[in-house]
């Protein structure tokens, strides 16, 4: 940028104290460039805000201030109070539920244009489950009095949300009933879901998972990261899945629900 009535010398310096003040404000886990924010204008056609219209979404993350989350950093915990929601704008989110025997049982996966802690909001009780980011996650933070203003004045996204809700609770009841599942049958569940939530797929139909390891996506499956090797070596023999570094490729997800149903 050109200022009037300095030199160009004078110039120089002020940009570069500019870009150095701008970087120094990017969160610390983005400066190394290891996550990729898509644009907010496209969303997985099967996440919440891919449903909402144009008008609604964008009033949504127009209320909300960015949040970054590193690896296994915590962003919601079961019990406290709801205080806010989160979109879920880029990375992998555990869900998770305190068990009467001490442990923790897994209740879903989150990706981009999910909600994160939006029950709480909704029913003003302490939240229910805890929520960890798997990788390095992107959010946009909505406080429960702009996400209260947002509900009176978009009825019809407000509906939106609360069937979102109810569909949530029905698959946390259905993931519960699976952890009976042995770990192939778990890690092809985890897999088939991320893949199923990703808008990253290629002309010949694969499907390129969010930038996970195998350790995180044993992580997200409730598995030993052995057993997750395995999975993975016996799927690339098999042609169902690829990988390269820092990339898993989904190739046939058919046979992901095949390993899940036994079929």
């Amino acid at each position: 940028m050109v200022r009037s009535g300095m030199t160009e010398e004078q110039n120089l310096i002020v940009n570069v104290v500019c870009f150095r003040r701008k970087c120094l404000s990017w969160p610390p886990a983005w400066q190394n460039g290891s996550v990729y924010v898509p644009e907010h204008d496209y969303w997985p056609a099967t996440s919440l805000m891919a449903t909402l219209a144009d008008d609604e979404r964008a009033a949504l993350l127009a209320l909300g201030q960015h949040r970054y989350f590193q690896n296994r950093q915590l962003i919601v915990m079961q019990g406290d109070a709801g205080d806010a929601l989160f979109v879920l704008t880029a990375g992998v989110v555990k869900v998770t539920i305190s068990t009467e025997g001490g442990g923790d049982a897994m209740l879903a996966i989150r990706s981009r244009g999910d909600l994160i802690g939006e029950v709480a909001l909704f029913d003003g009780k302490p939240r229910a489950a805890t929520a960890h980011a798997i990788g390095k996650v992107a959010t946009v933070r909505i406080s429960r009095a702009h996400f209260g203003g947002f509900a009176q004045s978009h009825p019809r996204a407000w509906q939106t949300i609360m069937k979102s809700i109810v569909a949530k609770m029905r698959e946390s009841d259905e993931r519960l009933a699976q952890r009976s599942l042995k770990a192939p049958e778990r890690l092809a569940l985890v897999v088939s879901q991320l893949a199923l939530a990703s808008a990253d797929r290629n002309a010949d139909g694969s499907v390129v998972l969010p930038r996970l390891t195998q350790a995180d996506i044993a992580d997200l499956a409730d598995v030993a990261v052995a057993s997750a090797e395995r999975f993975f070596k016996d799927c690339r023999a098999k042609g169902i899945i690829g990988t390269r570094y820092k990339q898993i490729v989904v190739r046939d997800v058919g046979m992901l629900e095949k390993i899940m149903t036994h079929r």
